[in-house]
């Protein structure tokens, strides 16, 4: 068991004092085997009381004294938001979650698919949102920072960060998928570049998660620019388990708190 989590933060958040957040890697979890080893994901076939140890350390990780609990939703690639006021029993089928409560711990749990923090530090409103192709088509970006200012943030003092993700190079998709995005913003056919595939294209999902914000009217965006595909050590990918035949793979968290 390795206890030393590995945790990536954003650079645009680093000057709010009373915001946690992490892009937590798959290092320092107690899962073994195709898990190994901070898998956060309880219906992909890991052991439930390693899954549960798995968050429990990611909690202590927000605070050792009194851990908050990690609520992560039940996600669907939907584009469906939801403002928490208090901790949930049974998660949510949502894909994004925002609140401006203290010591509510919500996250996003990916595994090429973007996951999308974001902060408006003066009103202390927070969000975490699952971006994968489907949702991204569907607005959830958007959506999320709607939600944000239905709480009352400012689009000019949100702050977004996307984590690690399925970078360009190694996101192939078919013409469904060219189709699906043109058709609905011309603009984002510069999201594609033709692959060594007849009808299919290299896809830039993380900049059209960007471009989303941009247009929305958010200013200031970070991206980390780490590829889960091809970053075994630190990373669960689903494409690259596809790709190898692995019927199972883990799942990491990004996860942010008002404290």
């Amino acid at each position: 068991m390795n206890q030393e989590l590995k945790i990536f933060l954003s650079p645009l958040f680093s000057p709010f004092t009373q915001i946690k957040h992490g892009f937590f890697s798959r290092k320092g979890g107690v899962s073994q085997g195709m898990y190994e080893s901070l898998n956060v994901c309880y219906d992909k076939g890991d052991k439930k009381y390693h899954v549960s140890e798995n968050r429990n350390l990611i909690e202590r990780h927000f605070s050792a004294s009194n851990p908050p609990i990690l609520l992560i939703p039940q996600q669907e690639h939907t584009e469906k938001v939801l403002i928490l006021e208090e901790p949930f029993i049974s998660p949510p089928v949502v894909d994004g979650l925002v609140t401006q409560k203290k010591g509510l711990l919500i996250g996003v749990q990916t595994a090429d698919c973007v996951p999308l923090l974001m902060v408006d530090p003066k009103k202390q409103i927070i969000a975490a949102v699952h971006a994968g192709w489907k949702g991204t088509l569907k607005g959830i970006p958007q959506k999320a920072v709607k939600k944000m200012m239905a709480l009352g943030a400012d689009i000019k003092d949100i702050y977004a960060s996307i984590g690690p993700c399925i970078s360009q190079e190694s996101y192939e998709v078919g013409e469904e998928v060219f189709k699906a995005f043109t058709s609905k913003d011309h603009s984002f056919k510069d999201h594609f570049k033709q692959s060594g595939r007849a009808n299919h294209y290299l896809f830039d999902l993380p900049g059209v998660v960007y471009m989303s914000l941009k247009k929305e009217g958010v200013e200031f965006i970070h991206n980390t620019h780490l590829n889960t595909y091809t970053d075994e050590t630190h990373f669960f990918s689903c494409r690259r388990s596809t790709h190898r035949g692995e019927s199972v793979f883990g799942t990491c968290v990004s996860s942010i708190m008002i404290c």
